[in-house]
């Protein structure tokens, strides 16, 4: 278990805002990696601070409270993301974080 300090360092070291917000969100929220991964702009309720996790361990639904400081800090990943996979997209079912899929030949 980290202590306070040590959470603070390890997300102030995060290399780029994104993975700042989504170090935030695993450890902030409590949300496994896949869940990070999969989070969608639709599974977060800004006005009640809770967050939609869709099909979780055992392909339950669960939810999870949002902190204020991670909503601020996913408000400044969303302005600053890059924006050109969302051709096409509604806003609700755009996901929070891209994941590029490399295969090797």
């Amino acid at each position: 278990m980290l202590s306070p300090g040590e959470v603070k360092r390890v997300l102030t070291m995060a290399t780029s805002l994104k993975a700042r917000a989504m170090l935030s969100l695993a450890y902030g929220c409590g949300l496994r990696s896949s869940e990070v991964v999969r989070l969608r702009v639709g599974d977060i309720d800004r006005e009640q601070k809770i967050i939609r996790i869709v099909q979780s361990k055992g392909r339950k639904d669960r939810y999870v409270m949002l902190p204020a400081a991670v909503l601020v800090l996913l408000r400044q990943w969303w302005k600053a993301r890059p924006s050109a996979d969302d051709a096409g997209v509604t806003r609700s079912s755009a996901g929070c974080f891209q994941v590029a899929v490399i295969i090797g030949h």
